[in-house]
């Protein structure tokens, strides 16, 4: 337990020990106040963690405290907006080369036997939040060899901005590169842009749609390059199912004229530490243009360390 957990601890035990441990009508008002100063933190972990506390103290309050703690959910989401909101205004306020957030992920395997297996993956995720604009870079590698034969080689690049402009709508531009040569693609450019939406942006559920049109260029191996316009279509969704445990998906789809490309990453994260996760995670791609020898279905399944900072 972290020193603010103990104190979190230590003050409605001492709140609840004030005033003793007989049957009362009410809540009395200093497990209250504890109370309303866990909902204004924002933290719905820390708010669940003190109405467990407070129940445990006053098991014949059960009936009060339960309308309060459903009641007090409205106030924990609306602090964390007011909270949210301030961040993105003191963002928007600053330098382009402040206020980014994001998280790293790393994973390996060796294995040695009846075959020699060695594989690495490692990605970072950057983001910075305003009011009006927003920015997301992501960078991804992964490579795997079997005997000293590459099985797996993959490299992706990709840029988002995105501006605000209202009713949780928003216009999106997204730049991205892929090199994967074992699909038998030496590069691949794409680049989109449209409309996007956020039906849900709360702490514990984001969903965002987003659709527009795109371009792209694909350099095979060995037959040369070649370029089309496309329709993009994408969904982000993350959940959190508890205070330790998040789900994620990222799916999406580039529709054109004899080559579509569908894609999905799903992912699973629980937390083993300060800032550390583990993350376990499958993505499929489907591909319908590939040249004969090559498989039009990718699969990947990984497990991971995350550290988000």
């Amino acid at each position: 337990m972290g020193f603010r957990g103990f104190l979190l601890r230590a003050t409605v035990v001492g709140a609840v020990l004030a005033f003793g441990s007989s049957a009362r009508a009410e809540v009395p008002e200093a497990v209250r106040k504890v109370i309303s100063a866990a909902e204004a933190s924002g933290d719905p972990a820390k708010a669940k963690t003190v109405y467990e506390m407070v129940r445990a103290a006053y098991p014949e309050l059960k009936d009060e405290l339960d309308l309060m703690e459903q009641q007090g959910k409205a106030r924990v989401v609306s602090a964390a907006e007011e909270k949210r909101l301030q961040a993105r205004q003191e963002t928007s306020e600053s330098g382009f080369f402040t206020h980014w957030d994001g998280r790293g992920e790393i994973g390996a395997k060796h294995s040695t036997g009846n075959s020699d297996e060695v594989g690495l993956t490692a990605s970072l995720l950057l983001r910075r939040t305003g009011l009006t604009w927003r920015h997301k870079l992501t960078a991804r590698a992964e490579f795997e060899s079997t005997d000293g034969d590459t099985t797996t080689e993959n490299y992706f690049l990709a840029y988002q901005p995105s501006y605000e402009i209202g009713n949780d709508l928003f216009l999106y531009a997204l730049a991205q590169y892929e090199r994967d040569p074992i699909q038998s693609f030496s590069s691949r450019y794409s680049v989109s842009g449209g409309l996007g939406y956020r039906p849900f942006e709360r702490p514990d559920l984001r969903v965002e749609l987003k659709a527009g049109p795109a371009w792209r260029e694909i350099n095979y191996i060995p037959d040369g390059g070649n370029s089309h316009f496309a329709i993009h279509v994408a969904a982000d969704f993350e959940w959190q199912i508890a205070s330790n445990l998040k789900f994620t998906e990222t799916t999406g789809a580039y529709v054109q004229a004899g080559n579509q490309t569908f894609y999905s990453h799903t992912g699973l994260e629980t937390g083993v530490g300060k800032g550390l996760k583990a993350r376990l995670s499958y993505s499929f791609e489907y591909d319908t243009a590939l040249p004969n020898n090559v498989k039009d279905v990718d699969t990947l399944s990984r497990f991971t360390l995350l550290y988000d900072f």
